[in-house]
């Protein structure tokens, strides 16, 4: 029916108008009326019909029906037309809210292209999230602080004699070590290397620099005694103890390890080359044109996944301008000035540097690899894309060209099981040649295990070319043996190791008592391996107070080298003493 106040259609069961806000009396009956009807008496003509705001009631009267009672007063008129008017707007509002949070939720306001985006930010921010749950430490904030210890060993635990033929278990317990404390900020560094067998100390090389003095000792070498010398006075020291040369100005030479440290550390990327490479990745999103192309049911690591499929192309033009504009912002990048600091840091002068290193200004070292990334797209033309999106994650993007004759495949799987992050998978093939990677298990650390079983093959006419597989297993709140991984090789060569992982904010330490490398399924060799890392704790090796070399003449020189000659002899008579005389017959 027709709302009789402002004339838009409604519902014949509508009790006021969602226009207007007018009550209607729907369900009121209608007045019947004859041809030419006399107006009931005390009524003006024409009143018989119903007032807005209020539901006439009609008694029988002379010549027709008449209202039994008189009209609505103006004033009452007025104020049930504004309350109706309110409420109609009341409703009218929740259902406009209403309307906008269901298209909101089903994404009638969203493009094709921001809900293709919006499911590659989701994707990439769950697989970032996956291993937070193991507790690792963030390394590359350790390395920038400037103060990390580290150290490593390695043991022989056993060898197989019969893949030579002698007897080698006497070669058990022969290792090597090595340790770094480092503070840049104290200016202290300490560092050792060494080589044992069993309880017996093979060799052992010791560093040390405090500011501007390094030292060095050798228990072996220097009967323990260290020796050390002034960089910063380097030069002159080389100087007065005869040094000379004919291009370089050797009483200039000096430095500061720590400062040099500083002056050479890779700089943040310059503001015009980081503005530069946004605006370039802001043009090429900007000309990525998306559209949507249904539903689809395609395999996700062998699960059937119901997906909205989109069609993603990238122009080649936007490519090539982007690849134009990262090829000018690399070229702000001098190549050569880590060089160049380096060199002045050390006391050359800008002569001496320009002899040393070639002259490459105004050129771009990176130049040739852009030109080949822009060749291979004119050849490729522009990139399409399908684009597979389930709960609001990329689960596929496949791409198929025709190219020169041959048939490019590509295609990248994620999710399909229970866990999305659990299962992953990339396949790139050319004709009847592939390259594939599956992994599969509980990434995200489900029940308090994190497991992973990755496999990389190649493929050429159906055959494989190789295969390499690996198995993961940490359990980090396990007391004791909760890492394991497993390395293979077409099932010929393999590596395993086994033992503890224990990871804190910012250390972690790493024993394997178990590292055994097999072959054909013999095993060659085990190994014990130790690994830690963490903030510097203080340097670990004990250094003597060095002599300066700065301070001593040619005699004193020449004495020491006779000195480190006589400590070498003895040490090589006490290797051969060390050396069963069975091993030493079976190596000579």
């Amino acid at each position: 029916m027709v709302c009789v106040q402002c004339g838009k259609e409604i519902s014949d069961v509508a009790k006021f108008c969602p226009h207007c806000g007018a009550v209607i009396a729907a369900s009121a009956p209608k007045a019947e009326t004859t041809p030419n009807p006399a107006p009931a008496q005390g009524s003006a003509a024409g009143t018989g019909s119903y007032s807005y705001g209020a539901s006439p009631s009609y008694s029988a009267g002379v010549g027709g029906r008449a209202p039994a009672s008189p009209p609505t007063p103006p004033e009452d008129t007025e104020k049930h037309g504004k309350k109706g008017l309110f409420i109609g707007g009341a409703v009218a509002a929740v259902a406009v809210v209403v309307a906008v949070v269901f298209m909101l939720v089903s994404g009638v306001f969203s493009s094709p292209k921001g809900r293709v985006e919006a499911a590659f930010a989701k994707t990439m921010s769950a697989f970032s999230k996956a291993g937070e749950g193991m507790g690792l430490p963030n390394m590359a904030e350790l390395t920038q602080s400037k103060s990390v210890s580290q150290s490593f060993s390695m043991e022989l635990n056993s060898v197989n004699s019969e893949l030579v033929g002698y007897d080698l278990s006497s070669l058990q317990g022969l290792g090597l070590r090595m340790s770094t404390d480092y503070n840049q900020k104290g200016r202290t560094l300490g560092g050792e290397l060494a080589a044992f067998w069993g309880d017996n100390e093979i060799f052992s090389f010791l560093m040390a620099a405090n500011d501007n003095v390094l030292s060095f000792a050798s228990p072996q070498f220097t009967g323990g005694d260290a020796y050390g010398l002034d960089t910063e006075t380097l030069g002159a020291d080389l100087v007065r103890l005869g040094a000379e040369d004919d291009y370089i100005d050797i009483g200039k030479i000096g430095f500061n390890l720590f400062d040099l440290a500083e002056e050479t550390a890779p700089s943040q990327q310059p503001e015009e080359m980081e503005q530069q490479l946004k605006d370039a990745g802001k043009k090429l999103a900007d000309a990525i044109k998306v559209e949507k192309a249904g539903k689809k049911t395609i395999e996700v690591n062998g699960n059937s996944v119901n997906a909205a499929k989109y069609l993603v192309t990238i122009p080649e033009q936007a490519m090539e301008v982007y690849i134009d504009a990262l090829s000018d912002a690399m070229a702000l990048v001098d190549s050569q000035e880590q060089s160049r600091k380096f060199l002045r840091g050390i006391g050359l002068d800008e002569d001496t540097i320009g002899d040393i290193l070639p002259d490459m200004s105004g050129m771009n070292p990176y130049g040739e690899m852009f030109d080949a990334l822009k060749q291979a797209l004119q050849e490729m033309g522009d990139l399409e894309l399908e684009v597979y999106l389930n709960d609001g994650y990329v689960c596929a993007v496949e791409c198929s060209k025709e190219q020169n004759g041959s048939r490019l495949e590509i295609g990248v799987y994620m999710g399909g099981g229970d866990n999305y992050v659990d299962d992953f998978s990339f396949r790139v093939a050319v004709d009847d040649e592939e390259i594939v990677i599956e992994s599969t298990g509980n990434h995200g650390g489900k029940d308090g295990v994190f497991t992973d079983a990755t496999t990389l093959r190649a493929r050429s006419g159906g055959s494989t070319l190789f295969r390499i597989s690996s198995n993961f297993s940490y359990e980090p709140k396990a007391k004791a043996d909760n890492f394991e991984w497993r390395l293979n090789l077409n099932n010929m060569a393999s590596v395993k190791m086994a033992g503890q992982l224990t990871a804190g904010k910012d250390s972690l330490d790493l024993q394997l008592d178990d590292v055994s490398l097999m072959t054909a399924g013999m095993e060659i060799c085990s190994l014990s391996v130790d690994y830690s890392v963490g903030p510097f704790d203080g340097v670990a090796v004990f250094q003597p107070n060095p002599t300066l070399l700065g301070d001593m003449d040619l005699y004193d020189l020449e004495s020491l080298y006779y000195d480190i000659e006589y400590y070498a002899m003895e040490w090589q008579y006490d290797m051969l003493a060390l050396i069963p005389e069975d091993l030493f017959w079976a190596f000579y």
